[in-house]
């Protein structure tokens, strides 16, 4: 997207950094290199990006087997989650001078929304794992629990099933909120049920 011809994403494994994708180059197969070694391995450290405009003059510069001398020109960027480096995507040129502190700040931006995108991934499991958790708690109760909104129920556990002499909680999920009502009295709750949620003082 960005125009630029050698791009590789490596992750943060450990002690390593494993390069799994790249684009204008072919990596050797399970490629990588320890975590703190290189120019990549400086941006992981310090959590900042590095544009090196020639390679030759860089002491930490360190060429991957099989491209020695041939990259001249070097941006890595840090995709940080949580304080935490988690990948670097890494932009190499055989020009020196390739890239400009534009290219930089393009890069930064790329990396800044794969974070974002990952912050929302992590927190979408870890609500996931909280409903899981909070669904179990609730299966194990032996007290009827019901949960629904205006329209139908939305959960019941075994114990609810069991108490309307039904075979599985499924057989409640989907159902209008009033079904299991008799109907003479489905007017009389749903009026006490709004009259609760308006914060007014009803019989149970």
């Amino acid at each position: 997207a960005l125009g630029f011809k050698e791009v590789s994403l490596a992750t943060v494994e450990g002690d390593r950094l494993v390069f799994y994708r790249a684009s204008g180059i072919t990596l050797p197969p399970e490629t990588s290199m320890p975590v703190n070694s290189g120019v990549i391995g400086r941006t992981v450290s310090t959590k900042r990006s590095k544009l090196v405009k020639d390679t030759r003059s860089d002491p930490d510069f360190h060429a991957m087997e099989g491209f020695k001398g041939r990259f001249r020109s070097e941006l890595t960027t840090p995709v940080i989650v949580d304080d935490r480096v988690v990948a670097v995507i890494n932009s190499e040129d055989e020009k020196p001078g390739a890239y400009t502190e534009e290219d930089r700040a393009l890069m930064e931006a790329l990396a800044s929304h794969a974070s974002q995108a990952l912050k929302r991934i992590k927190q979408l499991n870890l609500l996931s794992e909280s409903e899981k958790r909070y669904r179990t708690f609730l299966d194990s109760q032996r007290d009827a629990i019901f949960v629904g909104n205006a329209e139908h129920y939305i959960y019941a556990n075994p114990a609810a099933a069991t108490l309307l002499g039904l075979d599985s909680p499924a057989e409640v999920v989907g159902k209008p909120a009033y079904f299991f009502v008799a109907p003479e009295d489905r007017e009389m709750v749903r009026e006490r049920t709004e009259a609760r949620l308006r914060g007014e003082a009803v019989p149970g």
